[in-house]
């Protein structure tokens, strides 16, 4: 989209197409929009070109000498040329350029800020489709293409003439074809030839000062300026012949116009030959580019950024094209991008800018959300707990001083000459990274023990069994007093010191009688609160059955099995005396 683009009070507007381009346009755009609104000021008028069907606009680049300042098109228009559009002419069929001319156009304007005066403007011709701009005649003219754009004809537009001017070069030089004596002095309204601008005929419409009325019309024939036929190259190289292979030059860009790069032929600018009726400017699509920012344009709702060419923005107080739920019955809706690819293009792969956003319906994204924490989190607890029980196999039981023997073949490489001092500065800090974590990980693991073990009596019999076989460094002691964590196994029994019997009998049961009668009594006054004491269990029964429990929980290996036999008939002679 351009905005502001001037327009008269029939309400036609300046928007002119280049012919035998395609994507190439011209506009004039107002300048001071807001002060004409407001205030009435006078239009000030300047000239934008694309070369990408609309989607960006470059102000014109003039090239040549005695310029009225220095050009600073195409970016923006301070210094560049402007050109009077069609709210300003009389022939509408051939504005700027001509379906046979492929890559010329002519136009009158202006160099500066804004566009000027119709007499303070000049003729000017770009031969590579808008790109850049000469001056190829001083004053206002009046144009026209002939012979597939090797003719242009050119007539005064605001004095009375005498002769005509033409250019068989496109523009590089000028001959001058002198009027009959009857329409010498007339002002010229019209120059016309065919629309698509192949034949080597004009008709030139005027009038006389004098008789205003009444008008003039003259017919010029430029048949016997060039007799001479061209001819293609007869081995079918495109450089070969009269003809020349053109290509468009990209305003901005790689030379890419709407993702290819296509070449027409035409008559080579110097080669003097009449290209003739039966020619047909034919374009060639020479290979297809990668899609590139030029490709896109603003999807609707968005304009570009004024301070950034290629960025589209979205206009206040709207919002992006969407679909809704109901669409389909699907689960998520679509909101569509900032940009949309231009229709003509045909770039492939590349920049993809035009990509849709898809949003979860309300009630699906909650539900979406719900699902993928529970999933990640399933995930990253499954890969803990395997990564956990493949280290503790590895290295079952790692303490703080292997950790250097574990990480010392990831820092030997830093132990050199130079290095050294880097190592012993990122040694501490990677060893005590790994006893950190190491230190975490057990807390959180004995915490569990520690609790299933407290809960043991509520849980079934399996997490009973599973609890004794895995218990607790914290509160967890054998029936000799040390922790049974600190316990080296060899399969599944423990091993210990040896013990004589008096040493055994009295970390079992205490120092003397009275405590291991204590114990006893503590016991069996367990038993008569719980159902045992409703089965009918006798006193000497509970008594066994103490024993029996006591000795149940003792940890004891084959070798001291001796030394606790002989502990217990210490015992039972005791308890008979």
């Amino acid at each position: 989209a351009l905005p502001f683009v001037n327009r008269d009070e029939s309400g036609l507007v300046d928007f002119e197409r280049l012919r035998a381009l395609e994507g190439v346009a011209l506009a004039n755009v107002v300048a001071n929009a807001q002060d004409v609104a407001q205030r009435g000021a006078k239009k000030q008028l300047q000239t934008l070109v694309t070369d990408d069907g609309g989607a960006r606009w470059h102000y014109l680049r003039v090239t040549g000498d005695r310029l009225p300042c220095r050009v600073t098109a195409p970016k923006t228009g301070t210094c560049a040329l402007h050109l009077h559009g069609y709210t300003e002419v009389s022939d509408p069929e051939n504005i700027y350029s001509a379906a046979g001319a492929v890559g010329l156009a002519v136009g009158v304007g202006t160099v500066g800020a804004s566009l000027g005066r119709l007499g303070e403007s000049d003729t000017y011709l770009s031969a590579d489709g808008g790109a850049s701009w000469r001056m190829v005649r001083r004053g206002a003219m009046w144009h026209a293409f002939g012979d597939h754009g090797a003719l242009i004809v050119v007539a005064d537009r605001l004095k009375p003439v005498a002769s005509v001017e033409y250019s068989l070069d496109q523009g590089r030089s000028w001959l001058t074809l002198p009027l009959p004596e009857n329409a010498r002095g007339m002002r010229v309204d019209r120059l016309a030839s065919t629309p698509d601008a192949t034949s080597r005929r004009f008709l030139l419409h005027g009038h006389r000062d004098a008789a205003p009325d009444q008008g003039i019309l003259t017919s010029l024939d430029f048949t016997a300026a060039q007799p001479r036929t061209c001819v293609s190259s007869p081995d079918g190289k495109p450089d070969a012949g009269d003809f020349e292979l053109f290509t468009p030059a990209p305003i901005s860009g790689d030379g890419c116009l709407l993702g290819r790069r296509v070449h027409y032929y035409r008559r080579k600018p110097d080669a003097m030959c009449a290209v003739g009726d039966e020619f047909r400017a034919t374009r060639y699509l020479a290979d297809t580019c990668e899609c590139t920012a030029r490709d896109y344009e603003c999807n609707h709702n968005f304009v570009r950024d004024p301070s950034s060419d290629a960025r589209c923005v979205l206009i206040e107080g709207m919002q992006a094209p969407r679909t809704n739920c109901t669409t389909g019955q699907k689960d998520y809706f679509v909101i569509e991008s900032a940009y949309r690819r231009i229709p003509q293009s045909i770039c492939k792969g590349g920049l993809v800018l035009d990509r849709p956003k898809e949003v979860w319906c309300p009630g699906k994204a909650s539900f979406m959300a719900l699902l993928w924490s529970l999933f990640l989190a399933a995930f990253f607890l499954s890969l803990a707990y395997v990564a956990y029980h493949v280290w503790r196999a590895r290295f079952p039981y790692l303490r703080l001083e292997d950790v250097g023997s574990v990480a010392a073949p990831a820092l030997r490489h830093l132990q050199g000459a130079e290095e050294s001092r880097v190592a012993r500065r990122l040694a501490p800090v990677f060893f005590g990274a790994l006893a950190t974590a190491r230190a975490v990980g057990r807390a959180a693991r004995e915490s569990v023990l520690w609790s299933v073990d407290r809960a043991a009596p509520y849980l079934p019999h399996a997490v009973q069994r599973w609890s004794y076989e895995h218990p607790p460094r914290w509160g967890s002691l054998t029936m000799d007093g040390r922790d049974r964590r600190a316990v080296r196994s060899d399969a599944t029994r423990y091993r210990y010191h040896h013990v004589d019997a008096g040493e055994a009998a009295a970390r079992v049961f205490g120092d003397g009688v009275d405590e291991y009668d204590e114990v006893e009594a503590g016991f069996n006054h367990f038993l008569q609160e719980e159902e045992f004491a409703a089965g009918g269990f006798a006193e000497h029964d509970a008594q066994v059955v103490d024993r029996q429990v006591l000795f149940a929980n003792t940890e004891l290996s084959d070798e001291d099995d001796d030394v606790v036999r002989h502990a217990d008939a210490v015992l039972s002679g005791e308890e008979s005396a």
